[in-house]
């Protein structure tokens, strides 16, 4: 086992691998609707919903993700749930029915939501706290990236080798990301104390639900984070094609502009984040150029796929 300075870095990076990874296996269907829905005999809307299943389990899980990882560690959940992700993703690029493609996305779900906060635990845990805004920025840049990169990669993929096989490839990355996990993530040295009294599982939960500022953070946080779900990872690539005049390759290009600008923009809002000690004007003016840098792509009169990723890039960096 590598020395604990080592370690504690190894495990932040297998995290953000898994986020990447989770992220990577969100997307992947907006790179092939069409022939995802043409597979299955599917309309706009049957896709749209087959693909939102992922969301449908994701987004509860995140209530109870952060209470399973302060009860049981890391150690005993993070691999597990790259393996549960993986699978939902082989699943669906196996599927031969709507139904079983629906499971496998479901299964993805499942297992993404231990993802970023997965990682975010990690940074918690093993190290200081004054660099976790940072050190997060760090994990969302990875993961965003990745994706960046990676969405335009697996495009080209795809139109050369077919959906399914694309799709099965990743979900064996993502098997082989779980052995890599179970061998080295450990949870961090606790200091513990006998006059701690133990608390209920949903104590937590019941104490965040009374506060109403986490529940402004997080109806600001769906606000500012549903363009990236709903155009970045599903239909922005098909809006491109359909209402810029670009092919699969130049659409998927500017839609990943979208990622590599919050791959930035997490990087340089944690440092002055951390520099100001301040969280407010940061997200205001940020949202603000985010939703006019948004407009003007989506509204905009242009087939200049320079132009269009510009303005996604903005939108990315300043979210």
């Amino acid at each position: 086992m590598p020395p604990a300075k080592f370690l504690k870095w190894l495990i932040l990076l297998i995290a953000s691998l898994f986020y990447l990874f989770e992220f990577v296996a969100r997307v992947e269907p907006s790179l092939a609707s069409k022939g995802i829905a043409d597979y299955f005999n599917l309309s706009n809307g049957e896709f749209g919903t087959l693909a939102s299943l992922f969301f449908w389990v994701y987004a509860p899980m995140q209530l109870v993700v952060g209470l399973m990882l302060d009860r049981f560690g890391a150690r005993r959940l993070v691999p597990p749930a790259i393996l549960v992700c993986s699978t939902g993703v082989i699943i669906f690029g196996t599927a031969t029915s709507p139904a079983m493609a629906g499971i496998g996305r479901m299964a993805t779900g499942l297992g993404a939501s231990f993802a970023f906060v997965g990682a975010l635990y990690v940074v918690n845990h093993w190290f200081r706290p004054e660099r976790f805004a940072l050190l997060s920025g760090l994990v969302n840049a990875i993961g965003m990236l990745g994706t960046a990169i990676g969405a335009v990669m697996l495009t080209s993929a795809i139109s050369a080798n077919g959906w399914q096989h694309v799709l099965v490839s990743t979900g064996i990355a993502g098997s082989i990301l779980f052995i890599i996990a179970l061998i080295f993530i450990r949870d961090a040295p606790v200091a513990h104390t006998d006059d701690k009294q133990p608390i209920g599982f949903l104590t937590p939960l019941a104490a965040i639900i009374k506060d109403g500022r986490i529940w402004l953070i997080a109806i600001i946080g769906m606000l500012y984070y549903m363009p990236v779900n709903v155009f970045g990872s599903l239909w922005g690539s098909a809006e491109l094609s359909a209402d810029h005049s670009l092919n699969p390759f130049q659409a998927e290009t500017a839609v990943s502009s979208i990622f590599l600008g919050l791959a930035a923009g997490s990087v340089f809002s944690g440092w002055l984040s951390d520099h100001l000690g301040h969280r407010k004007w940061i997200i205001v003016i940020g949202a603000f150029l985010t939703a006019i840098s948004f407009t003007l792509a989506i509204y905009i009169a242009s087939e200049s796929v320079a132009l269009l990723s510009v303005l996604l890039f903005i939108s990315g960096f300043f979210r």
